[in-house]
């Protein structure tokens, strides 16, 4: 037979993905997945909307986020996701956003230095506790059962468990 193997397999790549039909989130028309969340017109449109954004800070450079969002008439999520991706990081641009925990203004990310700080600590102070937790259960478990001469394994309180 032309174009199958052995296996059974066909041709064609294993690491070949199947194109996926989506209902874009911003239009709700079905697309074909193809590396962007949306479809091709509305990426288009944010893609316009994304250049609008840079041309007005380029010519604005101390404008504030909500001034840009006024101006250009785009919503406050595409400023957000652009200095979250650090469109304006690398410029001259002084554009920021409030940190999502304390409203701090931030310039990149989701949150600011100290609030990353205060996560990462309480990360670090939970998992050690659960490791003690892990550490103390597994001591009282193996502290329960003991062997015998006789090579019977019993409970501390004398209890028969079962044979060697």
């Amino acid at each position: 037979m032309f174009g199958s193997s052995r296996s059974g397999k066909s041709g064609r790549s294993a690491m070949a993905k199947k194109p996926q039909i989506k209902t874009c989130p911003v239009c709700g028309r079905p697309y074909v997945e193809m590396g962007r969340k949306m479809c091709r017109e509305c990426y288009e449109k944010e893609e316009a909307m994304e250049r609008e954004v840079i041309h007005y800070v380029r010519e604005h450079p101390k404008a504030s986020a909500e001034e840009v969002m006024e101006a250009v008439g785009v919503p406050a999520s595409l400023i957000r996701r652009m200095i979250r991706e650090g469109h304006f990081v690398d410029e001259n641009f002084k554009i920021d956003y409030p940190c999502a925990r304390c409203g701090r203004p931030i310039i990149k990310g989701k949150l600011c230095q100290d609030c990353l700080a205060k996560l990462h600590n309480g990360i670090k102070r939970v998992t050690k506790e659960l490791r003690i937790k892990q550490v103390e259960e597994e001591s009282r478990i193996k502290g329960m059962f003991t062997s015998s001469d006789a090579g019977e394994t019993r409970v501390k309180k004398g209890k028969k468990i079962g044979q060697k």
